[in-house]
């Protein structure tokens, strides 16, 4: 009788103790368990970014306004996330920067900062790949403020309209200087397109030899960026006819506000290689955001003439798709497009 008892009790602690493996095991003992407790939460893969140094490339020389740019937010990217990003320049063309990142492994370790002149440069022939079909574009950056179309300070013109009237009874007779193939070029023939009128186009050189220029009488008309301009228009030595945008400006009329459609981005695009992870851009558009409320890098935009801005991925894209349209109707126009 007692060895039939001490049988019973280990069958008991048997039973037991298989029980209470069985809920501690994690298992369901039902395929068709639908407690959600007992099911693990699979949390999907997103792409780690940088995954080690990352190359944003200039197609211009150190030093210059694309290049300053790149390096506020290759600075900005490195103090807030760590890791190594280098500013790397291509002195003797933009086109080798181009087709660095257009050739590079999309994990987003290349990419490129670059403006429209790379839109030009494929109507006009020079460069055979657009940003919207062999690149990807990330984000829209430090917009670098608005271009201007400048007279000299004793001008009898105070705006566009003055210009074209004159323009219009005088053709050819207004000296507008302009670098060769070049978005001012572009801006002019539009000009000339919208107002009816004949300017006579002429080689203006750098912005400072164009100020030379103005002042001197040698050229009646001139397209400077907006932060070139503001120091000379508050000396009293050159005036503004418009600011080339279609948007606001805080200082001039714009040309929307006169009647004239005319519009340039004077800002920076961050690009990569095409095909990139959709998943990816947004993770490196996402990190670049933060960088409108970052004091630092505001007042180093702002030093530069520019207003610290990006844009969200959708935004981005669509901008860079209308400003291709713009600019190859603009070349079209011209009768430069060999596209």
């Amino acid at each position: 009788m007692k060895k039939m008892k001490i049988m019973f009790l280990i069958m008991a602690l048997t039973a037991l103790l298989c029980s209470c493996g069985a809920q501690g095991s994690g298992k369901s003992s039902s395929a068709g368990n639908s407690d959600p407790s007992a099911t693990s939460v699979q949390q999907p893969n997103q792409p780690v970014w940088p995954t080690g140094s990352v190359q944003i490339n200039v197609g211009y020389k150190a030093g210059g306004m694309s290049d300053l740019h790149a390096r506020i937010v290759s600075n900005y990217l490195q103090r807030t996330l760590g890791g190594a990003f280098v500013v790397t320049n291509q002195d003797s063309s933009p086109y080798i920067a181009y087709d660095a990142v257009r050739t590079a492994n999309t994990d987003g370790s290349q990419m490129l900062s670059a403006h429209l002149g790379m839109v030009t440069a494929y109507y006009l022939g020079n460069y055979d790949y657009l940003p919207t079909k062999d690149f990807t574009t990330i984000a829209f950056m430090q917009n670098q403020g608005d271009n201007v179309f400048a007279v000299a300070a004793d001008s009898e013109w105070d705006n566009l309209n003055d210009l074209v009237q004159y323009a219009q009874a005088n053709p050819g007779s207004v000296l507008a200087g302009v670098t060769a193939a070049s978005f001012s070029e572009l801006l002019f023939q539009e000009l000339q397109s919208q107002g009816h009128c004949e300017l006579k186009l002429v080689a203006g050189g750098s912005d400072t030899e164009k100020l030379i220029n103005l002042e001197g009488g040698n050229l009646d008309v001139v397209i400077l960026s907006a932060s070139t301009a503001n120091p000379y228009v508050e000396s009293g030595d050159i005036k503004v006819l418009a600011a080339i945008t279609d948007g606001e400006n805080d200082k001039y009329s714009t040309t929307a506000e006169q009647g004239f459609d005319i519009a340039w981005d004077n800002g920076m695009f961050l690009l990569g290689p095409a095909d990139m992870d959709p998943a990816l851009v947004e993770e490196i558009n996402s990190a670049l955001m933060s960088i409108v409320s970052d004091s630092e890098a505001a007042e180093q935009v702002a030093n530069l003439g520019g207003i610290i801005e990006c844009m969200n991925v959708a935004d981005s894209q669509a901008r860079m798709e209308k400003r291709v349209q713009e600019i190859g109707d603009m070349v079209t126009k011209a009768g430069l497009n060999v596209r």
